[in-house]
């Protein structure tokens, strides 16, 4: 099945291969079958699965403006949401961390760099950006603003429970459940991020 698809998208394109990914994900836009690929040289590439006609969105590396040194350029993780039509990407060098939109193709945001952390993973939503660091700090940016989100203003990683930012576990994916809440999991363990609260700043018990 994957090896005829493959053909059928070859074919159509002109194309002897496909590039290779660091990350694709299918997803439906107006009724449609489409897939998301990031090829190994950054290319953003959208294939609609009727037709299959490749549409290149651009090069993420040649948007960025500062000089990136090929060992900076290695990707560390992909965050796609297709409702809001927003890929973020994170790549070795952990000031590289971008915001980039479908619709318009272009890198819109570089996100913050975290001194001496590195971003693990990601979830976003319509106006939010909840960021998972090796480091267990977590921070929620503001996507409509291009800011930090006010509850991480009121909740800088600073005030986290020290148990809490000092065990193993790494957190390795991030779901939401409402509007406001959102499940943290590692390997063992899962966290409730609820921003209508502001998080305890004693040690917490961690099952």
């Amino acid at each position: 099945m994957i090896q005829k698809l493959t053909q059928k998208v070859c074919q159509q394109n002109d194309l002897e291969i496909l590039p290779s990914a660091v990350f694709v994900k299918i997803y439906h836009e107006n009724d449609q079958a489409m897939l998301l690929l990031v090829s190994q040289s950054y290319q953003v590439l959208i294939v609609n699965l009727t037709d299959y006609k490749i549409t290149d969105l651009g090069n993420l590396v040649e948007q960025i403006e500062e000089k990136v040194r090929s060992y900076d350029k290695i990707v560390g993780f992909v965050h796609f949401n297709p409702k809001t039509g927003h890929l973020f990407v994170s790549f070795a060098n952990s000031g590289l961390f971008v915001m980039f939109d479908i619709p318009t193709r272009k890198i819109v945001w570089n996100i913050p760099k975290v001194e001496k952390d590195r971003p693990l993973c990601a979830y976003s939503d319509q106006d939010k950006l909840i960021v998972a660091y090796d480091s267990n700090k977590i921070l929620v940016y503001d996507l409509l603003n291009h800011k930090l989100h006010d509850w991480s203003r009121r909740n800088p990683p600073s005030n986290f429970p020290s148990n809490f930012l000092n065990r193993f576990n790494r957190i390795i994916g991030i779901t939401s459940i409402s509007l406001t809440k959102y499940i943290l999991y590692t390997h063992y363990t899962y966290i409730l991020l609820d921003l209508q609260q502001d998080v305890p700043t004693d040690e917490v018990d961690i099952i």
